[in-house]
């Protein structure tokens, strides 16, 4: 399946040793609960929390989740574990709120009053406490946007306060209600609703589901809710801890008759009618409108028979198999094109492309013609490398070049004119094979970069920028080395189908880390909470 495919309403995704998903939008973890659709999963005091009244929960412009207490200050969360973050010269550790402003700017409002801003991993006091009652005049309840040049607040009291910089400092004053008009907070934050009722998501369609939470929450319970940039929503709830929800990602599709697909398809691709079809060993083909599958091919000869599929430019598809040849499949029936002796195994990689259908195995590279009838190797002629290459997986990209991923860490290359190039990856111990290539025109922004990315068998994502391979392993963030397949989608992320599911990242961070300007990847692997049958 190429980027394209997944960019289509369909967004489906497929790895090896796993089931065929369907991607509605986490790892799971210790004391979720099962949600209906939604992973759900708090943490108190036993889980490192320093105490259960918390207040406000908030992600800050680095990506770490800052979590406000009522009595024992603020810690900052990165997932596993809590650490409490150190305030010089704050009088008092009681928070109050914790508010995003303009920019994603992040500030602290404690009950005396003082207000303290987030930067370079630590906070600034800004504004200093109020001695006497006047101190919640400047306890900050949310943001009201940004109003001749300053950004402005809320307090608790009703009052307006703004922040400005002047002579390179911020400066805090209160606003007199007639200098600007406050908007109105939104009754709906990012997708989810909290009302008297709990709390409700709110999906594209604009149709509301209740989240079942136990013990439940509603607007009393919560002293606030901030939803994250990957959507999910984190409530400070009262004496009960920090509570994050987000919806389940996957479904697995069902079968026709309701029963439940095989659990190990081997290869799967989108026609032009956004039809899904796959293959199974031992299972046949089977194809997909909807949300439910058919059987159209029952199973090859051989019950350990493996098939390639791969949409067919006039409709329906092609069916390589492993021991039975090469077939045109659409929804009415199979049509033998090509018995299986006239060629080595065909069942690793199929490509159509340049009005001919290629062909990728342990014999090289080999071309039909456009009605399928007449088989020809292709040479592969590169210069001092006469022997034939095992062939994984075959892409193209927008110029007309097509790339071939091969054993023992080799990308071969041929450009729009038809010349061809070896590159070997020069890393200690290559990778025994490049299991999958998606070329930079794959991935919307990047088409002129011109290079490829490409997913390897023990050796990570690996990048071939036309002269040398860099590559992110496990060192810098990756859950798994192996790399099963590399889907880009409109949004900005690369998805990695892996021997330990299904991994999402931003391309932004992938270049980063290939570029050496980034440690480490920020990745999110997807697992049985999301919905996935297994971790």
């Amino acid at each position: 399946m190429n980027g394209k495919g997944f960019q289509r309403r369909c967004r489906w995704l497929v790895w090896a040793g796993c089931a065929v998903l369907l991607l509605r939008g986490g790892m799971p973890a210790c004391g979720q609960q099962p949600g209906g659709g939604f992973d759900v999963r708090t943490w108190n005091t036993d889980d490192g929390l320093p105490e259960n009244d918390v207040v406000a929960a908030v992600v800050g412009p680095d990506g770490g989740l800052l979590v406000g207490t009522r009595n024992c200050g603020i810690a900052r969360f990165n997932g596993t574990a809590f650490r409490p973050v150190v305030i010089e010269h704050l009088p008092s550790s009681r928070v109050h709120r914790l508010v995003v402003g303009s920019g994603g700017a992040v500030y602290a409002s404690f009950l005396a009053g003082a207000i303290a801003s987030w930067a370079n991993g630590r906070f600034f006091i800004e504004h200093p406490a109020e001695a006497g009652p006047g101190g919640s005049s400047w306890c900050l309840e949310r943001h009201a946007g940004v109003i001749d040049g300053a950004d402005c607040f809320v307090t608790q009291s009703g009052g307006l306060v703004a922040r400005r910089i002047e002579s390179g400092e911020p400066k805090w004053r209160e606003v007199q209600a007639a200098d600007a008009a406050v908007p109105k907070p939104d009754a709906v934050d990012a997708g989810w609703r909290l009302d008297a009722r709990g709390l409700w998501h709110i999906s594209a369609d604009g149709s509301e589901k209740i989240v079942p939470i136990a013990p439940p929450v509603n607007r009393q319970t919560v002293a606030s809710m901030h939803v994250d940039r990957e959507g999910n929503a984190w409530l400070a709830v009262r004496r009960r801890g920090l509570t994050r929800v987000r919806p389940t990602l996957f479904r697995v599709p069902t079968t026709d008759d309701g029963g439940q697909l095989p659990p190990s398809p081997y290869s799967i691709c989108q026609d032009a009618a956004d039809a899904i079809w796959l293959s199974s060993p031992g299972g046949g083909v089977w194809r997909a409108g909807g949300h439910e599958f058919r059987q159209v091919v029952k199973p090859f000869q051989s019950a350990e028979a493996e098939s390639v599929v791969a949409p067919r430019q006039d409709g329906g598809i092609w069916v390589a198999t492993q021991f039975s040849g090469l077939y045109r499949q659409d929804e009415t029936g199979r049509e033998l094109v090509q018995p299986a002796d006239a060629f080595a195994r065909v069942a690793r990689a199929v490509f159509e492309h340049d009005r001919r259908l290629l062909f990728g195995n342990e014999g090289g590279l080999f071309a039909a013609t456009d009605d399928g009838r007449r088989l020809e190797a292709v040479p592969l002629e590169i210069a001092r490398h006469p022997h034939r290459f095992f062939i994984d997986a075959i892409s193209a990209d927008a110029a007309g070049g097509l790339w071939l991923g091969a054993t023992q860490g080799r990308l071969l290359h041929r450009s729009p004119g038809g010349d061809w190039s070896l590159h070997q990856a020069s890393w200690p111990e290559p990778p025994q094979r490049f299991w999958t290539v998606l070329p930079d025109a794959g991935i919307p922004g990047r088409g002129s970069a011109g290079g490829a990315w490409i997913g390897t068998l023990n050796a990570g994502l690996a990048y071939f920028d036309g002269v040398s391979f860099r590559r992110i392993t496990t060192d810098q963030g990756l859950p798994d080395d192996t790399i099963c397949q590399i889907v880009a989608d409109g949004d900005g992320m690369l998805w990695l189908g892996t021997y330990r599911g299904v991994v999402r990242l931003r391309v932004s961070d992938a270049v980063a880390a290939i570029e050496g300007r980034l440690k480490r990847v920020e990745c999110r692997r997807f697992g049985v909470a999301d919905g996935l049958p297994v971790a």
